[in-house]
Protein backbone atom coordinates (compact mmCIF):
# COMPACT_ATOMS: atom_id res chain seq x y z
CA UNK A 1 0.00 0.00 0.00
CA UNK A 2 1.51 3.43 -1.09
CA UNK A 3 2.36 5.97 1.30
CA UNK A 4 0.06 9.15 2.34
CA UNK A 5 1.86 12.05 0.79
CA UNK A 6 1.38 15.15 3.43
CA UNK A 7 2.33 18.56 1.77
CA UNK A 8 1.75 21.98 3.86
CA UNK A 9 1.52 25.21 2.06
CA UNK A 10 2.69 27.47 3.55
CA UNK A 11 0.33 30.96 2.53
CA UNK A 12 -0.40 32.72 -0.48
CA UNK A 13 1.45 36.38 -1.24
CA UNK A 14 0.35 39.81 -2.48
CA UNK A 15 2.02 42.43 -3.27
CA UNK A 16 0.94 46.08 -4.06
CA UNK A 17 1.57 48.97 -5.86
CA UNK A 18 -0.35 51.72 -3.83
CA UNK A 19 -1.74 50.15 -0.49
CA UNK A 20 -0.77 48.29 1.69
CA UNK A 21 -2.24 45.27 2.10
CA UNK A 22 -2.98 43.16 5.57
CA UNK A 23 -3.23 39.91 6.45
CA UNK A 24 -5.95 39.37 8.95
CA UNK A 25 -7.47 36.38 10.80
CA UNK A 26 -10.28 34.99 9.11
CA UNK A 27 -13.74 35.37 10.37
CA UNK A 28 -15.90 33.12 11.61
CA UNK A 29 -18.72 33.59 8.77
CA UNK A 30 -15.71 32.88 6.03
CA UNK A 31 -16.44 29.78 4.09
CA UNK A 32 -13.60 27.59 4.83
CA UNK A 33 -13.87 24.28 3.14
CA UNK A 34 -10.83 24.66 1.44
CA UNK A 35 -7.36 23.08 2.66
CA UNK A 36 -6.25 26.42 3.39
CA UNK A 37 -7.81 30.08 3.30
CA UNK A 38 -6.44 32.99 4.16
CA UNK A 39 -8.19 36.90 4.57
CA UNK A 40 -6.45 39.86 3.61
CA UNK A 41 -7.78 43.37 3.37
CA UNK A 42 -7.23 45.89 0.24
CA UNK A 43 -7.65 49.74 -0.21
CA UNK A 44 -9.88 50.63 -2.49
CA UNK A 45 -7.75 52.58 -5.48
CA UNK A 46 -5.36 49.83 -4.42
CA UNK A 47 -3.31 48.10 -7.33
CA UNK A 48 -2.19 44.72 -6.52
CA UNK A 49 -0.21 41.84 -7.56
CA UNK A 50 -1.43 38.57 -6.35
CA UNK A 51 0.61 34.65 -6.45
CA UNK A 52 1.10 31.64 -4.28
CA UNK A 53 3.98 29.44 -3.06
CA UNK A 54 4.48 25.84 -1.86
CA UNK A 55 6.50 24.88 0.78
CA UNK A 56 8.11 21.23 1.42
CA UNK A 57 7.89 19.98 4.93
CA UNK A 58 8.99 16.11 3.66
CA UNK A 59 12.46 15.02 3.63
CA UNK A 60 12.22 14.09 0.14
CA UNK A 61 11.94 15.82 -3.40
CA UNK A 62 8.21 16.76 -4.40
CA UNK A 63 7.35 17.63 -7.78
CA UNK A 64 4.65 20.24 -9.01
CA UNK A 65 2.76 17.55 -11.60
CA UNK A 66 -0.23 20.35 -13.05
CA UNK A 67 -1.82 23.39 -11.61
CA UNK A 68 -4.85 25.07 -12.91
CA UNK A 69 -4.44 28.12 -14.82
CA UNK A 70 -5.64 30.38 -14.75
CA UNK A 71 -6.51 30.95 -10.67
CA UNK A 72 -10.18 31.03 -10.44
CA UNK A 73 -10.76 34.61 -10.00
CA UNK A 74 -14.31 35.77 -8.93
CA UNK A 75 -14.80 39.65 -8.29
CA UNK A 76 -17.82 41.83 -8.57
CA UNK A 77 -17.29 43.05 -12.03
CA UNK A 78 -17.76 46.67 -10.52
CA UNK A 79 -14.06 46.72 -8.78
CA UNK A 80 -12.29 46.41 -12.93
CA UNK A 81 -14.79 45.56 -15.19
CA UNK A 82 -13.66 41.73 -16.82
CA UNK A 83 -10.22 42.87 -16.66
CA UNK A 84 -7.89 39.93 -14.77
CA UNK A 85 -4.81 39.44 -14.18
CA UNK A 86 -2.16 37.55 -16.29
CA UNK A 87 -0.83 34.60 -14.19
CA UNK A 88 2.49 32.39 -15.24
CA UNK A 89 4.78 30.18 -13.62
CA UNK A 90 7.88 31.57 -12.24
CA UNK A 91 11.64 31.27 -13.01
CA UNK A 92 12.78 29.84 -10.11
CA UNK A 93 9.97 26.98 -10.64
CA UNK A 94 10.78 26.62 -14.13
CA UNK A 95 14.90 26.33 -13.08
CA UNK A 96 13.90 24.15 -10.77
CA UNK A 97 12.26 22.33 -13.33
CA UNK A 98 8.84 22.01 -11.44
CA UNK A 99 11.09 20.39 -7.95
CA UNK A 100 10.90 21.35 -4.80
CA UNK A 101 13.34 20.17 -2.76
CA UNK A 102 12.97 18.79 1.14
CA UNK A 103 12.29 21.76 3.66
CA UNK A 104 12.25 23.82 1.33
CA UNK A 105 9.42 26.91 -0.37
CA UNK A 106 8.95 28.42 -3.74
CA UNK A 107 7.02 30.83 -5.10
CA UNK A 108 5.46 29.04 -8.23
CA UNK A 109 3.38 31.20 -9.56
CA UNK A 110 2.67 35.01 -9.89
CA UNK A 111 0.53 37.93 -11.72
CA UNK A 112 2.50 39.42 -14.07
CA UNK A 113 0.16 42.31 -14.05
CA UNK A 114 -1.62 44.77 -11.51
CA UNK A 115 -4.90 45.00 -10.38
CA UNK A 116 -6.87 48.06 -9.82
CA UNK A 117 -9.90 48.28 -7.47
CA UNK A 118 -11.27 50.68 -9.39
CA UNK A 119 -14.84 51.06 -7.23
CA UNK A 120 -17.06 49.74 -4.33
CA UNK A 121 -18.90 46.47 -4.49
CA UNK A 122 -22.57 46.71 -6.01
CA UNK A 123 -23.79 46.33 -2.87
CA UNK A 124 -21.59 48.67 -0.86
CA UNK A 125 -20.84 46.07 2.05
CA UNK A 126 -17.49 45.28 2.71
CA UNK A 127 -16.50 41.39 2.71
CA UNK A 128 -14.01 38.71 2.50
CA UNK A 129 -16.42 37.61 -0.43
CA UNK A 130 -15.55 40.68 -2.22
CA UNK A 131 -12.42 39.56 -3.96
CA UNK A 132 -11.86 35.37 -4.34
CA UNK A 133 -8.59 33.79 -5.55
CA UNK A 134 -8.97 30.00 -5.94
CA UNK A 135 -5.39 28.32 -6.52
CA UNK A 136 -5.42 24.40 -7.19
CA UNK A 137 -1.83 22.57 -8.08
CA UNK A 138 -1.53 19.04 -7.85
CA UNK A 139 1.89 17.08 -6.20
CA UNK A 140 4.22 13.83 -6.59
CA UNK A 141 7.43 12.77 -4.37
CA UNK A 142 9.99 12.48 -7.13
CA UNK A 143 13.23 10.49 -7.60
CA UNK A 144 16.24 12.31 -8.73
CA UNK A 145 17.52 9.13 -9.51
CA UNK A 146 15.33 7.82 -11.95
CA UNK A 147 14.17 11.56 -12.93
CA UNK A 148 10.70 9.98 -12.22
CA UNK A 149 7.52 10.40 -9.66
CA UNK A 150 5.84 8.48 -7.68
CA UNK A 151 2.87 7.63 -5.34
CA UNK A 152 0.03 8.67 -6.22
CA UNK A 153 -0.99 12.35 -6.70
CA UNK A 154 -1.88 15.08 -4.24
CA UNK A 155 -4.32 17.97 -4.90
CA UNK A 156 -3.83 21.21 -2.95
CA UNK A 157 -6.13 23.84 -2.71
CA UNK A 158 -5.36 27.75 -1.47
CA UNK A 159 -8.12 30.53 -1.43
CA UNK A 160 -7.26 34.24 -0.86
CA UNK A 161 -10.58 35.77 0.37
CA UNK A 162 -10.11 39.77 0.05
CA UNK A 163 -12.27 42.36 1.48
CA UNK A 164 -12.13 45.96 0.10
CA UNK A 165 -12.54 48.80 2.37
CA UNK A 166 -12.91 52.37 2.25
CA UNK A 167 -13.52 55.20 4.39
CA UNK A 168 -17.46 55.36 5.07
CA UNK A 169 -17.84 51.63 4.93
CA UNK A 170 -18.78 51.08 7.98
CA UNK A 171 -15.90 49.53 10.05
CA UNK A 172 -12.66 51.16 11.87
CA UNK A 173 -10.09 50.18 9.70
CA UNK A 174 -6.92 51.54 11.72
CA UNK A 175 -4.53 49.35 9.38
CA UNK A 176 -5.13 52.37 6.72
CA UNK A 177 -5.22 55.36 9.09
CA UNK A 178 -8.48 55.49 9.99
CA UNK A 179 -8.69 56.72 13.37
CA UNK A 180 -12.47 56.37 12.94
CA UNK A 181 -15.06 55.79 10.71
CA UNK A 182 -18.58 57.30 9.73
CA UNK A 183 -21.20 54.44 9.32
CA UNK A 184 -19.48 52.55 12.08
CA UNK A 185 -22.33 52.82 15.03
CA UNK A 186 -19.82 51.66 18.23
CA UNK A 187 -17.31 54.84 17.43
CA UNK A 188 -17.90 57.40 19.89
CA UNK A 189 -17.65 60.96 18.65
CA UNK A 190 -17.55 62.94 15.57
CA UNK A 191 -16.25 61.61 12.91
CA UNK A 192 -14.87 63.80 9.39
CA UNK A 193 -15.37 62.34 5.71
CA UNK A 194 -11.58 61.19 5.80
CA UNK A 195 -12.24 58.84 8.81
CA UNK A 196 -10.61 61.20 11.45
CA UNK A 197 -12.08 62.07 14.92
CA UNK A 198 -12.64 65.73 15.04
CA UNK A 199 -14.04 65.86 18.85
CA UNK A 200 -15.99 63.92 21.29
CA UNK A 201 -19.67 64.39 21.89
CA UNK A 202 -20.60 65.73 25.58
Amino acid sequence: MGKKLVIIFSGLFLVELHAALVEVSCPNNVNKEWNQDFCYKARIWGSYKFGDYIKNTNNKPIRLTKYDKPPIFNNDTKYNGWDRPTFSLTQQLMDAKWIIEPWKSMKYIESLSYYKIKGRPYNWISSYDNIKITFKDYIKFYNPDTNKTYWSESAHTEVMHIAVTWCGDGNLDTEYWESCDPLDTKSKGWCSNTCEKLFLKK
